[in-house]
């Protein structure tokens, strides 16, 4: 089982807990696939694997160390926390969401006078941007219908996603970050297939936490050992996490995963507003925040 390191995993999708390898968790395929021509479908994904696969070492000097103090891990860390809030399908769900209320405006104000529509559809097709034999007339019908579902191309969102990564870095790295650890071995910290954690440290804070927003806090967890808590106005260092502080990051790392959470086994530890009592992780699935 050394080769094959398990975890145990909870879906709130599919309403079931499992063990599981870590090779069958948190993995889209043809997340980056594009088509380039003369270029196989799968070259970017490679590069990016090839690229993220330099993290993981870094990873691992951090958590053997037990120490974030060195500058090298400590942003490589960062980057990879970067991409992850950047490059994710919930994200990706949502900018198509916010893309397609866009294009239906748009493309509602195109369609309202018959004859601007018909007059922009011919200059359309003398400058080949759709077939000259499309009809006008039943593509106005399907936009007037709302008989039309619009999405980014792949290629368009990793554009987006690479393009971003410079603009929010700042905000991670300008931020004071406590490591906190608890004893190896012991009952400790889960993760998601969201793990970079935005919040208010005031829960009773309700609009958007933002990356950039004084007052936020961004919760990681590297390793069942340690996670970071990063934000501008305490101070760094390190900690030692009781249980009762491991139930409450837990809490939260939970509240804002997408579909699944990870942990070393079914005895973690988490406790959310509503919980009368810490919370064991073979109970979360019963429990009405899923």
């Amino acid at each position: 089982m050394r080769d094959r390191p398990q975890l145990f995993v909870v879906d709130a999708k599919e309403r079931r807990s499992f063990y599981t390898w870590i090779g069958n968790i948190a993995v889209e395929l043809d997340f980056h696939r594009i088509d380039a021509p003369g270029q196989p479908l799968d070259v970017l994904e490679k590069k990016i694997a090839e690229s993220e696969g330099e993290l993981a070492p870094a990873l691992e000097r951090v958590i053997a160390a037990r120490s974030i103090s060195d500058q090298d891990n400590r942003s490589q860390l960062f980057m990879l926390m970067g991409l992850l809030c950047l490059k994710n399908p919930r994200r990706r769900k949502s900018v198509n969401q916010v893309a397609e209320k866009l294009a239906k405006v748009f493309l509602g104000t195109k369609v309202a006078t018959p004859e601007r529509w018909h007059a922009e559809m011919e200059r359309a097709k003398a400058e080949g941007h759709i077939d000259k034999d499309a009809d006008a007339e039943a593509i106005r019908k399907l936009i007037l219908n709302d008989g039309f579902r619009f999405a980014l191309t792949t290629p368009a969102h990793l554009q987006m996603e690479f393009g971003g990564l410079e603009r929010i870095l700042p905000y991670i790295f300008g931020r004071k970050w406590v490591l906190c650890k608890v004893d190896s071995g012991a009952v400790g910290f889960v993760t998601s297939d969201c793990p970079v954690c935005v919040m208010w440290q005031d829960p009773k804070e309700q609009a958007p936490a933002g990356l950039g927003l004084m007052g936020t806090q961004i919760v990681f967890p590297i390793s069942n050992d340690l996670a970071m808590i990063g934000t501008f106005e305490l101070d760094g260092g390190e900690m030692d996490a009781d249980e009762d502080f491991v139930s409450k990051v837990n809490g939260n790392i939970i509240l804002h995963s997408n579909r699944q959470v990870y942990a070393r086994s079914g005895d973690f530890l988490y406790q959310l507003q509503h919980n009368a009592t810490v919370m064991h992780g073979m109970d979360l699935l019963s429990d009405a925040v899923l």
